[in-house]
């Protein structure tokens, strides 16, 4: 990088400070959606765990317990999440978005600049990039931002195999797999429709990189591809599922400028999937870029732009809506309007090429435009909002123990708090524990909503439990999950449970002695539950460890209450034990007369196997690197 570029850099800086000045250099924060239902939620829980010198392999807190580590969006690999773990959170956070934004407009000026467009041209296109509609929304999902962060570093290092890499495990470390793919393909397609060897390395050597990186993240990719083989997800959302949140042929307008929505104001936070604007002048110097290209170029970025065209409307026209039912790939894919993450780099070149014929000072107006869209367009909230427990918090801490709750399936069709002022509804919906909320809490729960790869075994006790038309029907499964509270919307009749009275919810309690396992009193037969017994004592180590002890005076079945999963196992007098899962899902062994304490630990067997593909895949890399370098290195001494 030539040094008027630096002054440059400089500047996309001084924009990135610009856009999210309103929670940098206030009190104030942002906080819609994800980021408080899910992304706090994740990020505050692996920070806990490593502080305390431990792996966060598993999280108890959540869907009757499940797979923390290979959750691919809590980025717990990616570097920059290594601010949530030595600063509070709304300064990580802060800290975090800052980084982010910086890095988008290092790699998009280094990309343009490699590739022979002048300042001008490369500095509309990282503008373009930074403000653009799709970084904007994004703030709402960090391990969206982190993934896309090095889109142009893909481009950038598409010569150099063990960079390409780097950044190809980067970028999957970021934690968001349908943009991971999304930059993977464009970045395909624009290799196959004749990139120069100029910006791109041989086949073989593109094909390294790509699989090289992936490998890198092997102590991801492994236990995570285990949690999708365990999910519902591994046979592909439904229809309704993947087509929603899907462009309609009127959308498009929104790709210019934001107040081109037809029925509402222009409200990211909301309708993210259609922030995706790159501004007037924008789209003007990529239409004037497609027109200046080349006649093969106009047809195969026109095919691809138009083919991604389709693929956003989901379901909205009979075309597109083809395309989602034959498509089987696509069934993997939550909602058409991630895909604009694979549109995105082709634009950006066409804005560079089109600026690249244009007067210098455009790059100036697209500037003003985009800060002028997207300042203040999400909005905030006083910092403290992600400390602040509420009285639902407070009351389940003093009353659930070593318990658990069950909020409604109803509960979650609430979507608007109470409370005088917008700050105030705010803050109520917050208390309500939608999502993953209860994590930084240490509330455990028996069904949540929001986490995209939920062990099916899990979900199918809990959709069991929803189904039930009231509390009488759901009371006798209660014991059977150490269920101490129900939360539900509106009054019901109790069913023989107790009245708690209403704390944002009304709340009713089981009214018999419960505990984490028990001994089986006897067994009903076959298909239906078993008659459960005296309660166990259990004692819970670490989020990944516990004990059940008791006193047997035969042989007899313990029922343990908690979600198994593969890399569970239980041992007794230091010898590991055999256990069965009854509904596939809750451990079951027999022990035999007498005392006998049972240790239960969790630890994924292919955990050990991913860091070692890491290593090797990255020590093999370099070493590949290295020798490459001492080669041109001799070749240029012996000239």
């Amino acid at each position: 990088m030539r040094r008027r570029d630096t002054g440059v850099l400089f500047f996309l800086i001084l924009l990135a400070v610009m856009q999210l000045s309103p929670v940098l250099f206030s009190s104030r924060i942002y906080f819609w959606g994800d980021l408080t239902y899910l992304q706090h939620p994740w990020r505050t829980l692996c920070a806990e765990s490593l502080t305390r010198g431990e792996v966060p392999h598993w999280n108890p807190y959540a869907y009757l317990g499940m797979p923390l580590l290979a959750n691919f969006q809590t980025g717990l690999f990616y570097p920059g999440s290594l601010l949530f773990y030595f600063l509070p959170y709304p300064y990580a956070f802060k800290a975090y978005l800052l980084v982010q934004y910086v890095l988008m407009g290092f790699f998009a000026l280094l990309w343009f600049r490699a590739w022979g467009f002048v300042r001008s041209a490369s500095l509309m296109g990282a503008v373009a990039f930074l403000l653009g509609g799709i970084a904007v929304s994004r703030v709402l999902f960090l391990n969206e931002l982190a993934t896309l962060v090095f889109l142009p570093a893909f481009f950038l290092f598409g010569r150099t195999p063990f960079l390409l890499a780097m950044v190809v495990a980067l970028s999957f470390f970021g934690g968001y797999p349908v943009a991971f793919g999304c930059i993977v393909g464009a970045f395909l397609f624009l290799w196959g429709a004749g990139g120069s060897r100029r910006f791109f390395s041989s086949p073989g050597e593109i094909l390294l990189g790509l699989g090289g990186g992936i490998l890198m993240a092997g102590c991801l990719l492994l236990p995570g591809l285990e949690l999708i083989a365990q999910s519902e997800r591994i046979l592909g959302l439904g229809l309704d599922v993947s087509t929603a949140h899907a462009f309609s042929p009127r959308d498009f307008g929104e790709w210019l400028a934001p107040w081109l929505r037809e029925h509402s104001p222009f409200k990211p936070a909301l309708f993210w999937w259609k922030s995706c604007y790159v501004g007037v002048v924008g789209v003007a110097a990529a239409v004037w870029g497609f027109w200046r290209s080349s006649f093969r170029t106009r047809i195969l970025l026109g095919g691809y732009l138009l083919f991604l065209g389709l693929l956003l409307c989901g379901a909205e026209t009979p075309i597109s809506l083809w395309f989602w039912k034959n498509m089987v790939f696509l069934r993997w894919i939550r909602h058409p309007g991630h895909l604009t993450n694979a549109l995105l780099p082709v634009l950006l070149l066409l804005i560079v090429a089109g600026a690249q014929q244009m007067k210098k000072a455009w790059w100036a107006f697209l500037a003003l435009e985009l800060l002028v869209y997207g300042f203040r367009a999400h909005p905030t909230i006083h910092q403290d909002y992600y400390y602040d427990r509420g009285p639902l918090v407070e009351q389940l801490q003093r009353s659930l123990g070593p318990h658990r709750y069950l909020l409604s399936g109803m509960a979650l069709d609430w979507t608007k708090g109470e409370g005088v002022g917008r700050e105030a509804a705010y803050r109520d919906l917050k208390h309500r524990l939608y999502g993953l909320e209860n994590l930084p809490y240490h509330l455990e729960a028996v069904g949540n909503f929001g986490e995209p790869l939920v062990p099916r075994n899990n979900a199918r006790w809990i959709d069991l439990l929803y189904k039930q038309p009231g509390l009488k029907e759901v009371h006798p499964y209660l014991p059977y999950t150490d269920v101490r509270l129900v939360l539900t919307r509106d009054p019901v009749p109790p069913d023989g449970l107790e009245e708690r009275g209403k704390n944002l919810w009304e709340l009713y309690r089981t009214p018999a002695p419960l505990a984490r396992a028990y001994h089986v009193a006897e067994n009903r037969e076959r298909g239906e539950f078993p008659v459960l017994g005296k309660g166990l004592d259990v004692e819970q180590f670490r989020s990944d460890r516990f004990l059940v002890s008791g006193q047997s005076f035969h042989n007899q079945e313990i029922w343990v209450a908690q979600a198994a999963y593969p890399g569970w196992r239980a041992f007794m007098g230091g010898q590991e034990i055999l256990f069965k899962t009854a509904q596939g899902l809750f451990p079951n062994f027999v022990v035999p007369a007498g005392t006998f304490d049972v240790t239960f630990r969790y630890f994924s067997s292919l955990w050990p196997w991913g860091v070692l593909l890491t290593l090797l895949t990255t020590l093999g890399l370099g070493v590949y690197w290295y020798n490459r370098w001492i080669s041109v290195s001799h070749l240029h001494e012996t000239g």
